[in-house]
């Protein structure tokens, strides 16, 4: 089954019911169906075909998804581009994609017009309410014409849509995702989500990251209504949840916080809010309580990564419920694997370690990319052995919930010990002042490196460098305290949420030159 089949099937069982809500535009799955048709018809009579890169760079909308399904049903691929990223590095992504045409808008001329060189290389350029040069009007094309009906014989096997990581820990790599296995985590999203066309999912984090793709998918599949927010805003994400009775929502940490700071029972009412689904990191405890109590749903994390499409594992709404000490050691996991995904955790060699070791992540299933596009090197170490290599350390307990420990590259090697950043962030943030904090290892002359860690305290909330030194005493070994503490307002992050720990090795890479005590 390929992508555009997803559609033709909700076409024909819901073709009245609300697909697609976008600001004051609301659309039909017939009405849907009709837009993607014509817009696959303006790509065909432009050249594009199997294989050819198409990217987009816009904010979230319904374009976007017209876009998704019309690139796919001619057989071509979809470059989603990150709209926060400078016009240098756009493009170079749209260089090394290959790509052939690009769809943009008005709010993002200023960085197209800084783009001008490489986009003047284009086959095509769409624009929507964008007066520029070289650019055809999004709604014209689609009005002008009419569907041929002309359906391509593709194998579900090709590539949908090409993605680009967020790169945290490096250059940006393209993952190649195939039909098949978007498909096979659509399949498994529906399955542990329970979606059902009643659904009215709030598209509020970035659709060119792969986690509103994967949840677009999975409501177009059952017939549900997909609703977005061009950008996330506390008030307008309320005032939409209540105005379009919004069952469930994919968001990070830093949004819930940002959520709970303006929510006024008196003034929104969230009682259609079921579920609100987050990821790119786990929620702290403190967080957590208040989120459950102010907001009254219930929570569910998903930990997965680009090139698993993403689902790899769930905390699933059940795990956020029963005795205290229960909940908040299984918030600190990632959950359990989700249906139809192998999971194990490995030495060097590949071996599975005993539960409760530290190893390495590895994933299998239909759901994991082909590989990384023009880097055959890098497919093979991902890939080697049948097995996708997470990059990920951390360890499964008797019971199946996984808890991450580190990023491989993460690991602090200090004095000849491996020492896991994720055990000294949990000491630290038990501290009831602190609200976030990053740990990362710095260099030092003596023992190679050293454990710096960086925190940001709670509104209001006082604390030393002493006193959470105390608070980690009796917690953590001794090697294993940080060496140097740093206060500051915000943690470097990306629009997921995940903090950017190379940003802050890069801060702090002085050598410390400090005490390292056994």
């Amino acid at each position: 089954m390929r992508l555009p089949d997803i559609l033709r099937r909700s076409a024909t069982f819901y073709r009245d019911r609300a697909a697609l809500v976008c600001e004051s535009r609301r659309f039909t799955y017939g009405q849907f169906m009709e837009r993607v048709n014509r817009l696959a018809d303006v790509l065909s009579a432009s050249g594009t075909g199997p294989g050819d890169r198409v990217a987009v760079l816009l904010p979230n909308c319904h374009r976007f998804a017209e876009l998704f399904l019309a690139v796919a049903q001619v057989g071509a691929v979809l470059v989603p581009l990150n709209i926060r990223l400078s016009p240098e590095e756009l493009a170079g992504l749209i260089e090394h994609s290959e790509t052939v045409g690009l769809l943009s808008a008005n709010p993002l001329r200023k960085t197209l017009r800084a783009m001008g060189n490489t986009l003047a290389k284009l086959k095509f350029l769409i624009g929507i309410d964008l007066e520029e040069e070289g650019f055809k009007d999004y709604e014209a094309l689609i009005e002008a014409n009419r569907f041929s009906g002309r359906e391509l014989d593709f194998d579900d096997g090709g590539i949908a849509i090409q993605m680009y990581t967020s790169g945290t820990t490096g250059t940006p790599k393209g993952v190649l995702l195939t039909h098949r296995n978007l498909m096979a985590n659509t399949l498994t999203g529906i399955f542990e989500r329970r979606f059902t066309p009643q659904d009215v999912f709030l598209n509020a984090a970035p659709m060119y990251h792969i986690a509103d793709i994967e949840y677009f998918l999975q409501i177009l599949s059952v017939g549900g209504t997909n609703v977005f927010l061009e950008r996330f805003q506390p008030n307008l994400f309320l005032e939409t949840v209540q105005k379009e009775k919004v069952t469930s929502t994919w968001i990070v940490p830093t949004m819930i916080y940002d959520l709970l700071a303006v929510f006024d029972p008196g003034r929104y009412d969230l009682s259609s809010l079921k579920t609100i689904f987050y990821g790119g990191a786990c929620l702290s405890p403190g967080l957590f309580w208040r989120a459950k109590k102010t907001l009254s749903c219930e929570f569910s994390l998903g930990f997965g990564l680009t090139e698993a499409s993403p689902l790899v594992s769930m905390l699933r709404p059940e795990d956020h419920r029963g005795d205290p000490e229960g909940v908040e050691r299984r918030l600190r996991s990632c959950g359990r694997k989700v249906f139809n995904v192998e999971v194990r955790i490995v030495d060097e060699e590949g071996r599975e370690v005993p539960v409760g070791q530290v190893g390495e992540i590895v994933v299998r299933g239909a759901n994991v990319m082909k590989g990384y596009w023009k880097m055959e090197g890098e497919t093979r170490q991902a890939l080697r052995g049948g097995w996708l290599h997470t990059g990920d350390m951390g360890r499964i307990d008797e019971e199946g919930y996984i808890f991450l420990v580190d990023r491989k590259k993460d690991v602090i090697k200090s004095g000849g010990e491996n020492i896991y950043s994720r055990e000294v962030e949990e000491a630290i943030a038990s501290h009831p002042a602190v609200e976030e904090v990053a740990v990362v290892g710095v260099p030092d002359e003596r023992w190679g490196e050293a454990v710096k860690a960086v925190v940001v305290l709670r509104e209001g909330a006082e604390c030393s460098e002493s006193e959470i030194h105390e608070s980690c005493r009796g917690k953590l070994a001794a090697f294993k305290q940080p060496k140097s503490i740093s206060f500051v307002e915000t943690l470097p992050k990306n629009i997921t949420g995940k903090i950017l720990k190379a940003e802050l090795r890069e801060r702090y890479k002085q050598a410390s030159g400090a005490p390292h005590e056994f």
